[in-house]
């Protein structure tokens, strides 16, 4: 069959995402749809550790600024006195860290459970999208060869061939407009929301189907990976022609800066007015500053040099908290408020005891 003709069969994945990923598709029929839907049942199920993970970091906070406040205290009782200071500040030290070694360990859990999700997300979407463009190559090759077969060339005149394989060709570019899949502005899916091109080059396309190179001296080698590079434009580059321009146009990218860092600085600008209000100062705002310019970048590389299915993973994730995230503080701040208030009243009652 024509340069090679080899239909390879395509093992699908079936670790845990992709097949969640595949079961929600099979309903929803399209993937772009199908990340925002598992994106938003994902942050079902993490926002009560969420919520635990800030309620406990609310605590740490009040217990940071409370051992500061006492050490300020202790500096001033005992400023003529160092010695004493320093003995009465490592016995502050030593109660109070307890509890914030404490809470660490449950502040940790929340933590590691949304890296895990974030990376396990990322390999399962770059196996889906490997298969997807395999599989779409095949059923296009399959395509190809059904009208530009051996047996259909043979015996006629190179003009009579050179017809038919551009009838072949013609044939590809209907195919793909029927596979294809995109999603809003995105043209395909499983390429970035980048100027990148449509239809990944051979060079990308070995890379992705991991092409082993077969032969037994280096020459059969080159000649293996020509013929299969020369089979690969045949077919792909008519595609590639008649679909010229980006693929995205970086929106994505935009988005997750954007939403990732307003997401961060809202908590912050909450944060601050309440330390305004209370006149403590707390370590975590310092260390807010720099994670508001951070981690927005890191997500945008992220949506940069990976499938659109996973930028869209990260803007989905980004907005819900941006979303959320207010109305967590206010409850945090209201539950802890309300233990506050509890823990007063019971030392209030033991100490009108005596």
């Amino acid at each position: 069959m024509g340069i090679l003709g080899m239909l390879l069969e395509v093992t699908k994945p079936s670790g845990m995402w992709e097949t969640i990923i595949f079961g929600l598709e099979s309903g929803i029929k399209n993937y772009g749809l199908t990340l925002i839907v598992l994106t938003l049942l994902i942050k079902v199920v993490i926002t009560p550790l969420d919520f635990v993970n800030r309620l406990t970091a609310k605590k740490n906070s009040l217990i940071s600024a409370k051992i500061n406040q006492k050490d300020l205290e202790l500096k001033k009782k005992y400023e003529k006195n160092p010695k004493v200071y320093e003995m009465k500040k490592a016995e502050l030290y030593k109660k109070e860290q307890k509890n914030l070694l404490g809470s660490c360990f449950i502040m940790i859990i929340p933590m590691i459970i949304q890296i895990v999700i974030f990376f396990t997300m990322l390999s399962g979407l770059n196996s889906i999208a490997a298969y997807k463009i395999q599989t779409q190559y095949e059923t296009l090759k399959t395509t190809y060869y059904e009208i530009a077969s051996e047996e259909n060339l043979n015996g006629k005149t190179e003009e009579e061939q050179n017809e038919i394989k551009k009838q072949a060709q013609e044939a590809v570019i209907n195919k793909y407009d029927e596979i294809k899949e995109s999603f809003l502005w995105i043209k395909n899916i499983w390429r970035p929301d980048t100027n990148t091109s449509i239809i990944p080059n051979f060079s990308e396309y070995s890379s992705i189907a991991k092409i082993t190179v077969q032969g037994e001296t280096e020459e059969e080698k080159e000649q293996y990976l020509e013929n299969l590079k020369a089979e690969y434009e045949t077919i792909m580059n008519p595609i590639a022609e008649a679909n010229k321009g980006s693929n995205g146009y970086y929106i994505l990218t935009i988005l997750s800066l954007i939403i990732t860092f307003l997401s961060i600085q809202i908590s912050s600008w909450i944060q601050r007015a309440k330390i305004k209000k209370s006149n403590l100062q707390t370590p975590e705002v310092a260390s807010n500053k720099i994670i508001s310019i951070i981690l927005p970048i890191i997500m945008a590389i992220f949506t940069l040099f990976y499938n659109t299915v996973f930028a869209l993973y990260i803007v989905t994730n980004s907005l819900i908290s941006a979303i959320l995230n207010p109305f967590i503080t206010i409850i945090v701040d209201k539950v802890e408020a309300k233990r506050r208030k509890k823990e007063e009243d019971k030392n209030k009652v033991s100490y009108s005891r005596y």
